[in-house]
C-alpha cells in the first residue's frame, strides 16, 4: 500500500472544529475566507507555538505536499483529535480548535524531500523543536502512526517529507 500524493493533498473538503456542544464541520472555503488564508497547517497541541510573537520564522516539517507554494497564507491550527485516513475505507478530518490561532505566510516550500538530503540549517527555529533527522523520523512516525494506521513505518518515512517555512503576521480567533 502506498500514498498517491498527486491525489491526497493537505486540505479537506470540511473542516471539523470544536465548539461549545463538541464540534462542528465546516466547508473549509468557508473558513479559508474567514481567516484570509489559502490553507491550514495543523499542529498537535504538544508542539503549537504558543509563546512566537509577530515575525517569528519558523520550520514544519510533514508528509509530502503538492498543493503549497512560496507566498501562500496560512494558518496553524491546533489538533484536538487526529483524524484517520484509511484508502477505499474512511477519510475523517482531525478536529481542529480554532481559537488563538497564529497566521502568516509560507517564505519557502520543499514538497518532498529524502530524509538524507536534509541538512542541519533545517532544524532552526522547528515547531515541535526538533533537532536533527533521527528526531525528525520519530516526530514523524508519531505524528502520523495515529491518522495513517494502516500504513507501515517504512510507508510513511518512505518518501521523505515536506519543509514548509514561514513567518508569524499575527494570532486571530474564532
Amino acid at each position: 500500500m502506498s500514498f498517491n500524493y498527486e491525489k491526497r493533498g493537505a486540505g479537506y473538503p470540511n473542516i471539523r472544529i470544536v465548539n461549545r456542544s463538541g464540534h462542528i464541520e465546516i466547508p473549509t472555503v468557508v473558513m479559508q475566507e474567514k481567516f484570509g488564508i489559502k490553507l491550514f497547517i495543523r499542529i498537535s497541541q504538544l508542539e503549537y507555538p504558543e509563546n512566537a510573537v509577530p515575525g517569528d520564522r519558523l520550520v514544519h516539517f510533514g508528509l509530502p505536499i503538492k498543493d503549497e507554494k512560496k507566498g501562500d497564507t496560512m494558518a496553524l491550527t491546533r489538533i484536538v483529535k487526529n483524524g484517520c485516513y484509511i484508502p477505499g475505507i474512511s477519510e475523517a478530518p482531525p478536529l481542529l480548535s480554532l481559537g488563538d490561532i497564529w497566521t502568516g505566510r509560507l517564505i519557502k516550500v520543499i514538497d518532498m524531500i529524502p530524509f538524507e538530503e536534509i541538512t542541519h540549517d533545517y532544524f532552526a527555529k522547528t515547531i515541535g523543536d526538533i533537532r536533527n533527522v533521527e528526531e525528525l523520523r520519530e516526530s514523524i512516525l508519531k505524528r502520523y502512526r495515529h491518522s495513517l494506521p494502516t500504513f507501515s513505518d517504512d510507508n510513511i518515512l518512505g518518501h521523505g517529507v515536506s519543509i514548509r517555512k514561514m513567518i508569524l503576521d499575527k494570532r486571530l480567533t474564532l
